[in-house]
């Protein structure tokens, strides 16, 4: 109990402190700083995040030894838009949180792991990223998404993208692409064609991805309903061509896209087919689905 009330007293001390002078004590211990962003400190939220977070001893407990704890009211002196920030010990944001409302313990917990996150990723730059096997860089890339830089990303995505025997980083590659240019785009169409190239047998699944991944963007980019047999035209494919033991998720979700776009008669076909195609423990979960869009079997 004591030391739980010391906790509160540090973090009593330090949000008398100005950013600066919190960022110049973060530099002297070589911590980072969890800065909560409370923009309208008299609003509902607010009052939340004060009560279960910045109230909360146990907040401060678990992460005292790892991080430096600082309350803004008022204008977010940061360039993003987010409530809880963390910054290095020089003050540069490197993550954005948000409160999921969870017990403060467990919401500490996570502010650590994005924090190892970070220290592992700085790390592994320092010592250089030629030594590290296909498998390090691609949990290196997991903890790297969960930072706001995305230079962290960017460099592990080439380096990854140079030495992976199989293709998971082009496929990272290529849903970025996607997020910046058309399906029929050149640069799109020669990283699909190398992918798919190099997965010929689908042992990887790499044809389902990119199925996954043209059909999501046609989605996007074909919104009118008279478009949905070209929508699922990519899933309608793969479907065709490979042999899938999730095949019912497939046709269970050209089902659903195809309900909501009110495409009746083709819906109810692909999703009584994914009843029938689907292992036997999840028949119930397609059951009830197909119950939702108001069939029977």
């Amino acid at each position: 109990m004591k030391y739980l009330l010391f906790c509160n007293l540090l973090w009593s001390a330090l949000c008398a402190l100005t950013l600066d002078e919190c960022i110049e004590t973060a530099e002297r211990r070589n911590q980072p700083i969890v800065c909560l962003c409370l923009a309208q400190p008299d609003s509902p939220w607010a009052a939340f995040l004060q009560k279960h977070l910045i109230d909360d001893p146990l907040f401060a407990y678990e992460l005292k030894k790892t991080a430096l704890l600082y309350v803004v009211k008022g204008e977010n002196p940061f360039d993003v838009n987010s409530e809880i920030v963390l910054l290095d010990p020089r003050g540069v944001p490197f993550a954005t949180l948000e409160y999921d409302g969870s017990q403060a313990v467990l919401f500490a917990q996570r502010v650590m792991q994005t924090i190892e996150n970070f220290h592992a990723i700085c790390l592994a730059l320092e010592q250089g990223l030629s030594q590290k096997s296909e498998e390090e860089l691609k949990e290196l890339y997991f903890k790297a998404a969960s930072l706001s830089d995305p230079s962290f990303c960017g460099a592990l995505l080439k380096v990854g993208m140079e030495r992976e025997k199989g293709t998971f980083f082009q496929l990272e590659k290529y849903a970025r692409l996607l997020k910046q240019h058309k399906l029929k785009d050149p640069i799109v169409r020669k990283l699909r064609r190398k992918i798919l190239a190099k997965d010929p047998g689908n042992k990887q699944y790499a044809h389902r991805d990119i199925a996954w991944l043209d059909f999501r963007k046609r989605s996007e980019e074909l919104p009118s309903p008279a478009s949905v047999k070209k929508v699922i035209a990519p899933l309608v494919s793969y479907l065709k061509h490979f042999s899938d033991s999730e095949r019912w998720k497939i046709e269970m979700r050209i089902a659903e896209f195809l309900f909501s776009k009110e495409v009746q008669d083709l819906s109810y076909s692909y999703a009584i087919q994914a009843y029938q195609d689907a292992p036997q423990e999840a028949k119930e979960d397609v059951k009830k689905i197909i119950a939702y869009m108001g069939w029977t079997l």
